[in-house]
């Protein structure tokens, strides 16, 4: 045993006390002291009286009572108990059970004791726990209506950052706006909006200076009656410069009257705010707002948004009016270089083009210019380096000057240019882009050629004048000594041969008329036609013809898509000279049977002349299965005095080819799968109304006076 248990035995004899001690027990006879247990014994048919074994439990609370005697009756041992005692042991079974009982009744008590101080343990723990958890509670609940406070707060913050933050919003979208917005004035107006709405004002308006900064005028208004306008307009305009308005926002009512004082400062109630607006010391103008406050105290939680809002409106504003500026300087430059009739591209040290006006599109045969192949379609020659080597070699902010060829991208004929080259700094240090002038040599080439034209037609009309007067004069001397022989000889005899005179005389006059209307300057009397109408007027003048020749004739009329009506300015009835011209050649090598076609359509775009872009067209087509014009003869067709025919003067397709010239246009022959094709191209009349001169003069007029 670790523990030795202290008894008091009560009545014991020796050898009771000696069997204990011997089992480690200590026995004492006379109390001192608590005990573990109190062992009675009782000799047989005895037992301790009931109030003595009360007094001992009273003395003895903590301590177990056990008996040891002979059995005793049932109804003795209840009273026992009920007095105090704890267990009984049969006297009978000796020292030894004896010892047991006491050890392990001593032994249940200790475990009871120990279960108790447990007991009071655990539940001196569960009312620390119950107090530690009241206090928690408190705390919790302090914690809480701290946290309850803090989210109010935080909800406060949150709906002050909201604010804020819508705010930015808006002042984002209000300087993207302005700034993007093609439409300045729908943007002023969606900003007043938006400003209207954010502010729950009444009305807004947008008060800008001119140029000058002399006036004030507004610009936009929403919901702003004109008297508080006009009062603006009044007592703010004539501020322009003053520092100090630059920078206060300032009641209506205090310019109006009284002594100036700031919003902020305001103690009396106002309805019309005003904040001025200027952007590096220039003063733009201001911003209204029609909103009632009560004092400068209410007027507190629209400042700060105010004072943002005049920031971003007078930046975006003075940027807004130098990108108005800005764009319509570009559109102007840009118009500009369309309308130029040489053709203007940009291109980096790379052959990278970036910018190229429509006359270097027509030129080059591109639809853009990342189209463009800057190397393969701009050469110098053959022996000559690639152009863009020779660019390089220009020195930094130099022009050069060279003759180039362009090669279309549809593998056309090459075009003879002059290129002037000159570099410009790029983005980057170091970087230079060049820009490419291309003159058409096409152009250079046609009135070189338009100018010994006239030379030539000017010498011809003198030349024909006067081999008109010297051929005519003998003609007629042929004629008069004719009639005369006639008469000497007889007229039966002499009628004949003067008949062959007088034709062969008409036929030499004839000529000299057909030399002098080609020599002559056309004369032109334009009308507006549609040349469907002309052709089929033509084709029906030659049917009595075509049916002689066993032929026919069909007319055909189509419209590409995207081109307008096929209508022209022409002369009718020289036009249709051509036509029948024409379609009589066609006629004359037509083989038997077969048919001419006469095809008229509207192009969107067609070279009209060599030294011009295409351009919207109107297109006839003379078409005939004859053998053609040989290969040789192809370059005089229309040249003077040349013919196959037989009885031809060789005048016909050169004072065509010249009417046609005349209107604007050109007469061209090709030979296509089998076919002969005489092709006449006319400048497509301009859809809309055709002013007379009286109405141009008259606009003229009244725009020089406005």
């Amino acid at each position: 045993m670790t523990d030795q248990l202290r008894i008091y035995g009560q009545d014991l004899d020796q050898t009771m006390i000696e069997g204990l001690r011997g089992r480690g027990f200590l026995v004492d006879e006379i109390p001192s002291g608590p005990v573990d247990a109190v062992l009675l014994q009782a000799a047989p048919g005895e037992g301790p009286d009931l109030s003595a074994l009360a007094m001992l439990r009273l003395e003895h609370p903590d301590s177990l009572i056990l008996l040891s005697s002979a059995p005793p009756a049932p109804r003795r041992l209840i009273e026992w108990i009920r007095a105090g005692l704890d267990d009984w042991v049969d006297a009978a079974e000796g020292g030894s059970a004896i010892t047991e009982a006491v050890e392990s009744s001593v032994q249940r008590r200790k475990l009871a004791r120990q279960q108790r101080a447990v007991v009071a343990t655990l539940e001196h723990r569960r009312r620390q726990a119950e107090s530690e958890e009241r206090e928690l509670s408190d705390r919790l609940v302090a914690v809480a209506t701290e946290l309850e406070t803090e989210h109010q707060r935080l909800g406060d913050a949150h709906s002050a950052l909201q604010n804020r933050v819508a705010q930015l919003v808006m002042l984002y979208r209000i300087g993207r706006n302005l700034s993007s917005h093609r439409n300045w004035d729908e943007a002023l107006a969606d900003l007043l909006e938006q400003m209207k709405l954010f502010l729950a004002a009444d009305g807004m308006a947008l008060l800008l200076r001119s140029q000058g900064g002399e006036r004030l005028a507004p610009r936009a208004i929403l919901g702003v009656d004109e008297d508080r306008i006009e009062e603006v307009v009044k007592t703010f305009g004539p501020r322009r410069g003053e520092l100090e308005f630059a920078e206060t926002l300032f009641p209506l009512e205090s310019l109006s009257n009284g002594p100036l004082t700031a919003c902020a400062d305001r103690r009396e109630p106002f309805s019309t705010t005003v904040v001025p607006l200027s952007h590096r010391g220039r003063d733009l103008g201001c911003l209204v707002v029609a909103k009632d406050y009560a004092d400068g105290i209410a007027f507190s939680d629209d400042y700060y948004f105010l004072v943002t809002i005049r920031t971003v409106v007078a930046e975006e504003v003075a940027a807004a009016q130098a990108i108005h500026e800005l764009r319509r300087l570009q559109q102007f430059q840009e118009r500009t270089l369309e309308q130029l009739a040489s053709g203007i591209l940009t291109v980096d040290a790379d052959g990278s083009v970036g910018f190229a006006n429509r006359t270097a599109l027509d030129l080059l045969g591109a639809s853009s210019a990342d189209d463009i192949e800057f190397d393969q379609q701009l050469r110098l020659g053959a022996e000559s380096p690639p152009l863009r080597r020779w660019i390089a070699g220009l020195a930094d902010q130099s022009a050069g000057t060279i003759d180039a060829r362009v090669h279309p991208r549809d593998g056309g004929e090459s075009i003879p240019v002059s290129l002037i080259v000159s570099s410009l700094p790029g983005e980057a240090p170091g970087e230079l882009q060049y820009v490419c002038v291309i003159e058409d040599g096409r152009q250079s080439q046609a009135l070189e050629a338009e100018r010994r034209r006239a030379a030539r037609q000017k010498e011809l009309l003198i030349m024909a004048a006067e081999w008109a007067h010297d051929v005519r004069t003998p003609l007629t001397g042929i004629l008069h000594s004719a009639e005369l022989l006639v008469d000497a000889v007889g007229k039966q005899s002499g009628s004949r041969h003067f008949e062959v005179i007088r034709t062969e005389v008409e036929r030499i006059n004839e000529l000299v008329n057909h030399f002098l209307d080609y020599a002559r300057p056309v004369q032109l009397k334009e009308q507006e036609r549609e040349l469907p109408g002309l052709v089929s007027e033509a084709a029906a003048l030659m049917e009595g013809l075509a049916q002689e020749r066993g032929c026919s004739i069909e007319t055909e009329t189509e419209t590409e898509a995207g081109a307008g009506p096929a209508r022209v300015r022409v002369d009718p009835d020289q036009f249709k000279q051509v036509l029948l011209n024409l379609l009589t050649n066609a006629l004359d090598v037509a083989p038997t049977g077969t048919v001419v076609r006469l095809r008229v359509f509207a192009a969107v775009r067609e070279e009209i002349s060599v030294a011009g872009p295409p351009r919207p067209a109107v297109v006839a087509e003379i078409i005939d299965e004859g053998a053609g014009v040989k290969a040789v003869d192809i370059d005089r067709l229309f040249i003077p005095f040349f013919t196959t025919k037989s009885e031809g003067t060789g005048l016909g397709l050169a004072i065509s080819e010249k009417i046609i010239r005349a209107h604007g246009g050109t007469l061209r022959h090709e030979r296509v799968a089998g076919q002969t094709i005489f092709r006449i191209v006319l400048p497509q009349l301009e859809t809309g109304p055709r002013e007379d001169d009286e109405t141009k003069t008259r606009r003229r007029g009244l725009k020089a006076r406005g």
